[in-house]
C-alpha cells in the first residue's frame, strides 16, 4: 500500500525490539520504493499472553495451552502480534497448528474483546490490550512500533505534528493508563536509505 501510494505512512512491527534494527529495515528493502523511505521509532510495548482472570494461574507451561479445551483468539497472517507469537510457539516447540484458535481478529482490541466476552480464553496481544479489557497478561517479548514514511511526505507539517506528538506528557500518561509502552525514544529515526 505504502510502495503504490495509497497510504502515507505504514506502521511495522516485526518481532523482539532487540532484533527490529535488523529486521525493520529488511523487511524495508524488499520493496522498489524504499530508498525513499524513512523508519521513525514510535515506541516500546510489551507483548505476550492475554487470558481471561481465572485462567491466569495456569499460565506456566506453554505445552499445556495446546490441549483442546483453551480456546485461542489468534490473529490474521501478516499481523506482527502473530509473528511474534509464532517465534515464542517456536521457542517452545510448538506450531500455530497445534493450538484450538477459535476466532481470528483483525487487531488487537477485537482479540481483547472476544477474551472479555467469553469467546475465547487466550490470546497472544499487548498488554495495553489486557489492561483495557481488564484480562490478565504474562509478558513474553518487548516489540518495537515503528513507521515508515516516504521522505516527500515525512516534512510535511501534519507528519512533523505527529512525530513531536509522540512524547507530549499527554501520551506519556495515556500510555502509563494503558502499561506496558515505553517511549523514552518516541520520534528517532532508525534508518533511511543512503
Amino acid at each position: 500500500m505504502l510502495e503504490k501510494g495509497h497510504v502515507d505512512i505504514c506502521a511495522i512491527h516485526w518481532g523482539n525490539a532487540e532484533e527490529a534494527r535488523l529486521r525493520h529495515p529488511a523487511l524495508i528493502q524488499q520493496y522498489a520504493g524504499h530508498k525513499n523511505w524513512v523508519l521513525l521509532h514510535a515506541f516500546e510495548r510489551q507483548q505476550g499472553l492475554i487470558v481471561r482472570p481465572e485462567l491466569s494461574e495456569q499460565l506456566n507451561d506453554p505445552h499445556h495451552f495446546t490441549q483442546k479445551q483453551w480456546r485461542w483468539a489468534g490473529r490474521q497472517d501478516g499481523a506482527g502480534s502473530l509473528r511474534a507469537m509464532e517465534e515464542w510457539l517456536f521457542r517452545n516447540g510448538l506450531t500455530r497448528e497445534m493450538l484450538n484458535t477459535v476466532i481470528v481478529c483483525l487487531n488487537e482490541r477485537e482479540l481483547g474483546s472476544a477474551i472479555a466476552r467469553g469467546a475465547a480464553d487466550i490470546g497472544f496481544g499487548s498488554q495495553s490490550a489486557a489492561g483495557e479489557f481488564g484480562l490478565a497478561f504474562h509478558p513474553i517479548a518487548n516489540e518495537a512500533f515503528e513507521l515508515v514514511i516516504p521522505k516527500n511526505i515525512y516534512f510535511r507539517a501534519l507528519v512533523q505534528q505527529l512525530i513531536q506528538h509522540l512524547d507530549d506528557d499527554d501520551i506519556v500518561r495515556q500510555s502509563e493508563q494503558f502499561g506496558g509502552y515505553n517511549l523514552q525514544q518516541a520520534g528517532k529515526q532508525m534508518w533511511a536509505a543512503s
